[in-house]
């Protein structure tokens, strides 16, 4: 976590909740937006993935504080990796309620690779930063959102964050863990990366089957053999020296989120929660390994 108190930053963490029977998907991303203006401020982005529905609640900047490493508190709403509390009132949305979250399946670390960054972990000039907290966990509790109570017992969540000054200016990102196989958790990001003098095309996959990780990066030399990505969606074949993977995702009904650039959140992305996407992994002989499909997947596109 980024706790200068001079830098100008954003910071901002993604919650995605879907239901057990996949009939209701939330994302909520609490942030904060630090500049050296009146524009600074923190915020809570909450999208509802089946109405397509988001927004965007801002707070003064005092609102925000950490409450431990992994815990931050808006207002009177309190994130963590154990769950999230929230009291929200807008006027346009109104949500109370606590979600607990279990059993938290985290990504492999070493000192080469302490995040998902890789060793580009290490290269705080880096515009953005991007890290997962949990590939999945299950749910446990309700949300009153506007007077309805939804029930989110049995559901799946999966948390990331991102932080630095800006966002990619073009990127492909897939997420999802409501396959078929309730084992299988996916992540994706394929980006335009500025690194110095110059940019290259970096990318981040992150397979987990069972027990087993099965990841595709820039940093463990991996490959991209081919792509193919338009506004209706992605297809993208990665290799590394024992795996094949085919991911496919078409966007299903998106909605605008706000995004940082130059740390103000004044830029706009688009975000589905309800995509299809599909995943074929194959050994290096081609022998298929895994191949499923699902229908509560995120995905953003920026070309």
């Amino acid at each position: 976590m980024n706790k200068s108190k001079n830098k100008q930053y954003f910071e901002g963490w993604f919650y995605k909740i879907v239901s057990k029977d996949l009939n209701t998907i939330y994302s909520f991303i609490p942030g904060i937006s630090k500049t050296d203006d009146e524009k600074a401020h923190c915020f809570i982005q909450i999208m509802d993935g089946i109405s397509c529905k988001s927004y965007n609640i801002k707070y003064p900047l005092d609102s925000f504080s950490y409450i431990t490493d992994d815990t931050i508190k808006i207002d009177n709403n309190i994130f963590s990796k154990n769950g999230i509390k929230l009291d929200i009132a807008s006027g346009e949305i109104n949500i109370s309620g606590q979600l607990l979250f279990e059993n938290l399946r985290d990504i492999k670390r070493n000192l080469v690779a302490p995040t998902a960054m890789g060793f580009f972990e290490y290269f705080n000039f880096l515009e953005c930063k991007h890290e997962v907290l949990s590939m999945g966990h299950d749910i446990a509790g309700s949300l009153n959102i506007n007077e309805i109570i939804i029930d989110f017992n049995e559901a799946k969540g999966y948390i990331e964050k991102d932080m630095g000054s800006s966002f990619p200016k073009s990127y492909v990102w897939v997420q999802c863990n409501n396959f078929n196989n309730e084992s299988i958790s996916l992540m994706c990001s394929v980006a335009d990366v500025p690194f110095i003098y110059k940019s290259f095309k970096g990318f981040i996959c992150i397979l987990q089957i069972d027990n087993n990780e099965y990841r595709f990066a820039s940093y463990n030399n991996s490959k991209i053999i081919a792509e193919n990505i338009n506004e209706q969606g992605v297809r993208i074949i990665l290799k590394n020296n024992r795996y094949y993977l085919i991911i496919e995702a078409e966007i299903i009904k998106a909605a605008p989120l706000f995004s940082p650039k130059n740390a103000a959140m004044s830029s706009s992305i688009m975000e589905s929660l309800k995509s299809n996407v599909s995943i074929s992994l194959y050994d290096k002989n081609k022998k298929l390994i895994a191949k499923d499909k699902s229908c509560a997947a995120g995905l953003e596109i920026t070309i």
